[in-house]
């Protein structure tokens, strides 16, 4: 297993992240916290994102670009066995994976896929189905299976029998650990799928804040999305100021 990867969310997925992609010298000690900023303070060369939408790649892009820093750009997007079913037996089927673009051609593959899903297969969010992402899948694409949310925590977790169709692609598997209660058993089946399907494990950690210490600004962004209040947010994996760089650091010690 290699170094741990931090994979950082923005702003652009809405409701997830407090982190932007501004210039470095425009950030302000009293505002958002920005992922270019971090990479530099952090001496962080590759840039890891993995956004809800397509929404960010440009400016991502061209703010990467004018720091020096290496960008690998990852689309999270949710999978069912068919995007015209829009019944109760689709949303169980539901999980997610994240595709990565390897090139500026894979840019163009992924638009491609994002688009379908946020138009035919849009049910309340952007989704893709197997027939689908295979018939628009490329060499210019790289599948991952997220930490969370994937077929592998819906087993684990919820006994769940969702069947992936990954015969168009081998996929690579994250494993996370943000102490979460949870962690431990998605881990231990995250390491079972890895060693019986012969899929490689990458260790990362999602980033959506800065330092622990800004987990109370995150809670009560997370809420006001979600229309809720910190006594009772109704959101899952929210209970740990783990998803930051301040952690991250502490996994190279």
């Amino acid at each position: 297993m290699e170094a741990c990867i931090p994979l950082f969310t923005s702003h652009y997925s809405i409701g997830k992240s407090i982190l932007t992609f501004d210039a470095p010298d425009t950030v302000k000690e009293t505002g958002a916290d920005s992922i270019i900023k971090i990479c530099k303070d952090y001496n962080i060369t590759d840039c890891v994102t993995v956004e809800d939408n397509m929404s960010g790649f440009v400016e991502a892009f061209k703010e990467t670009k004018a720091a020096g820093i290496s960008f690998c750009f990852g689309l999270k997007l949710m999978v069912c066995d068919n995007i015209a079913d829009k019944s109760d037996t689709s949303f169980k089927s539901e999980h997610k994976i994240v595709i990565f673009a390897k090139s500026q051609e894979g840019y163009k593959d992924l638009m491609r896929i994002y688009s379908l899903a946020a138009t035919e297969g849009f049910y309340y969010i952007p989704r893709i189905d197997f027939q689908n992402l295979r018939r628009l899948w490329t060499n210019n694409l790289d599948l991952f299976i997220p930490f969370y949310d994937s077929y592998i925590h819906k087993s684990a977790t919820a006994f769940s029998t969702i069947v992936p169709f990954f015969d168009f692609a081998k996929p690579k598997l994250f494993i996370e650990n943000n102490l979460l209660p949870v962690d431990q058993i998605i881990a231990k089946e995250v390491q079972r799928v890895a060693a019986t399907s012969d899929y490689k494990l990458y260790h990362a950690k999602t980033i959506y804040y800065k330092l622990r210490k800004d987990f109370e600004a995150y809670m009560v962004y997370r809420t006001i999305f979600r229309r809720t209040t910190l006594d009772n947010p109704n959101i899952r994996h929210f209970a740990s100021p783990e998803f930051c760089i301040e952690a991250w650091k502490e996994t190279l010690l």
